[in-house]
């Protein structure tokens, strides 16, 4: 594996006054600072010869280290074909994957009553079908199960609905390029 000039690198006490945009830290890792303040880890990879770009997490929740230390996991597993960023961490529910997208989308979102239309329309829909479900376990026949008994009443809801349902835990849910 290539070694990226250390000066080229992010340092950690530097990452709070990082100006919007992407910066790389080498390896296909990266730090979007949104215009917002908000910033996310993504890392591009090749997986049988796809370029992917997966979300690792928020920053501070996810520190450099832990963001480097997932980026090596990451492209070891894609030199064997794997895509370790898909995984879903083992009992992560769809309740919870669900609070933490929509904690971070929320900051995005001015409009309080599009706030509220997101969060009632999961709550009401989704979470009696799937909420404690680990998200891992959730397939098309689950999201199905969601939205079928709205789907002909009232299809824009169902359509609105299946937009806002994350697709994994670890899948980006921040607007990521995949």
């Amino acid at each position: 594996m290539r070694r990226v000039r250390q000066e080229r690198r992010l340092r950690a006490k530097d990452i709070d006054s990082l100006p919007a945009g992407i910066h790389d830290d080498g390896g296909g890792l990266r730090l979007v600072v949104e215009h917002s303040g908000a910033r996310r880890w993504t890392l591009r990879l090749t997986i049988t010869g796809r370029r992917r770009h997966r979300g690792l997490g928020p920053y501070p929740l996810i520190t450099l280290e832990a963001a480097r230390d997932q980026a090596i996991d990451a492209r070891r597993a894609a030199r064997k074909g794997e895509d370790v960023a898909r995984r879903a961490a083992p009992g992560t529910s769809f309740r919870q994957t669900f609070e933490e997208h929509f904690a971070h989308r929320q900051k995005a979102m001015s409009n309080a009553k599009h706030i509220s239309q997101w969060r009632t329309t999961v709550e009401k829909h989704a979470y009696p079908v799937i909420g404690d479900r680990p998200i891992a376990d959730i397939g098309h026949d689950e999201i199905v199960d969601v939205l079928e008994p709205i789907w002909r009443k009232t299809p824009e809801t169902a359509r609105r609905l299946l937009q806002r349902l994350p697709k994994r835990a670890s899948e980006p849910m921040h607007g990521d390029r995949r």
